[in-house]
């Protein structure tokens, strides 16, 4: 059986084709390579480009910026020393801690065009250095690429003098057809029909598939008339640059864009389009003429330019890192896997236990007590009339301390009274809520991770009540939660990093 890879790696290649190199760290290095001139980029050169020195409009340096408010610092106090070679208090993947740094360098340049004009002039033929690099991190590297991202607006506009025609009814065996796909892969519409004659497979969302490739703009799991505009256009970047990554990757194949999003999905042609501009779009991807169109407009302004201006005598507010805190009644099962899914995360978890910390007797808890839930920051609540109303009264106290509810399993009372009991507390208190079952948990569940992330984040949730099925009613579930609820938290905290930088 073929692989994604195997079934298009011997495709025909692209005839008489020059690929232009993506940016990359060839363009900076610890010290300038013999016969090749270099730039010192840190407090032993041109120190203007140096994290310690090269400042923001709100008044934190780089380093600041990143060691304390990326790296999670800022919560011991404001000396950007306290996170200085040390590990992240909020993990994150080496990529995404890349991303954030360069967000910061990229608003620095915004705000400061006539020193990135300087720095143009000055590294012209040269590469950029930073000799006391010590990490895959580096500013010389970051600003390489804002430099290469520059430099290559201009060879945009020509490389893509060419656009992808308007219809697209056959392939060259060594073309592929990227289109417009929905989260549950139906493609039965326009170009997405259009894609299953190129190898689009029927159920598979987004990705390449035989000779076409899909990207996700609409979200079906979502009511028929909030549907539109349903991805949001960050998500839709982000698959943009994977999809990027694979055309550079695949430099015999020719890759036709549609223009997608920009009828079934809701979206402008300015708004997709811009989406492209200033990324290293590789001579092998070409755009309709309608994306092509914006991203040769921004190429007549300059490179970098303020998103927004900026005006003296008002006063700027630090943007404060964006946190999430995950709290449970410390039950077996999906409120455990919660709890365990925000610690492993770095992640605050609290919330309410019954008195007494009971729990289910189970060969875990043969006591049916739990003291160990203090560890995750649970506190015991009041004692009721029975274990019952025990149960109940720290059930109401997490929902109406929470932001919002998420409850995993089933909500049928014959099956688990509790769990049904919470759905019911929810909506007394006002508090959003979001259910998914089983099925959802188990079967599918790519699912599930994308719909606690849309609601977490369309919700504005900031403190997370994880509640449902004990372990006893649902076996295996502690162990799944912990497994979906690990990716969807950690996209959730990446994605209000990356808005609390802009």
């Amino acid at each position: 059986m073929q692989t994604p890879e195997t079934a298009f790696k011997d495709m025909p290649e692209f005839p008489e084709r020059t690929q232009r190199p993506a940016a990359t760290a060839s363009q900076w290095a610890h010290y300038a390579p013999v016969r090749k001139a270099g730039y010192e980029c840190s407090t032993q050169g041109d120190r203007r480009f140096s994290a310690l020195y090269a400042k923001l409009s709100d008044g934190r340096t780089i380093e600041e910026a990143c060691q304390l408010d990326v790296k999670g610092y800022r919560v011991q106090g404001n000396d950007w020393r306290l996170g200085k070679g040390k590990l992240l208090l909020k993990p994150m993947p080496i990529e995404a801690l890349h991303s954030q740094y360069k967000s910061l360098w990229q608003r620095w340049a915004t705000e400061n065009p006539v020193l990135m004009d300087t720095l143009t002039t000055a590294a012209e033929g040269k590469v950029l250095t930073d000799k006391f690099a010590r990490t895959p991190i580096s500013q010389a590297q970051v600003l390489a690429e804002l430099l290469f991202v520059q430099q290559l607006d201009a060879a945009e506009v020509s490389d893509q003098a060419t656009a992808s025609p308007d219809r697209i009814t056959a392939l060259e065996p060594y073309q592929v057809f990227m289109f417009v796909g929905n989260t549950q892969g139906r493609h039965g519409k326009g170009a997405a029909l259009q894609a299953m004659k190129f190898g689009a497979e029927y159920g598979n969302p987004c990705g390449r598939q035989g000779q076409a490739y899909a990207i996700v703009t609409k979200d079906l799991t979502k009511p028929k008339e909030q549907q539109l505009r349903s991805v949001p256009l960050n998500e839709i970047e982000q698959q943009i640059s994977v999809f990027l990554e694979h055309a550079i990757a695949h430099p015999k194949h020719e890759f036709l864009v549609t223009r997608f999003g920009c009828e079934l999905a809701g979206y402008s042609e300015t708004e997709i389009g811009g989406l492209w501009v200033g990324k290293a779009v590789p001579t092998n991807v070409k755009l309709p003429q309608a994306f092509l169109n914006v991203v040769q407009a921004a190429a007549l302004e300059p490179a970098i330019a303020p998103k927004t201006p900026t005006t003296k005598g008002v006063e700027t507010v630090v943007p404060k890192p964006t946190t999430l805190v995950v709290i449970s009644g410390g039950q077996t099962g999906a409120d455990i896997g919660g709890l365990k899914a925000a610690h492993a995360l770095g992640l605050q978890t609290g919330g309410v236990a019954p008195y007494g910390w009971l729990v289910e007797c189970c060969a875990r808890f043969p006591n049916g007590t739990n003291p160990r839930l203090a560890d995750y920051g649970l506190v015991e609540g009041p004692c009721g009339n029975s274990a019952g109303h025990t149960y109940i009264l720290r059930t109401e106290l997490n929902v109406k301390q929470s932001d919002g509810t998420l409850v995993l399993g089933s909500i049928d009372p014959k099956q688990d009274k509790g769990t049904f009991r919470t759905v019911e507390l929810a909506d007394k208190h006002r508090k959003p809520c979001l259910h998914l079952s089983t099925a959802n948990l188990f079967k599918h569940p790519n699912e599930p991770v994308q719909r606690i992330k849309d609601w977490v984040l369309d919700e504005g949730i900031q403190t997370l009540n994880v509640a449902g099925n004990r372990e006893s009613k649902c076996p295996g579930l502690e162990d799944r939660v912990e497994t979906v609820l690990k990716v969807a938290l950690a996209e959730i905290v990446r994605v209000r990093s990356e808005l609390a930088m802009n």
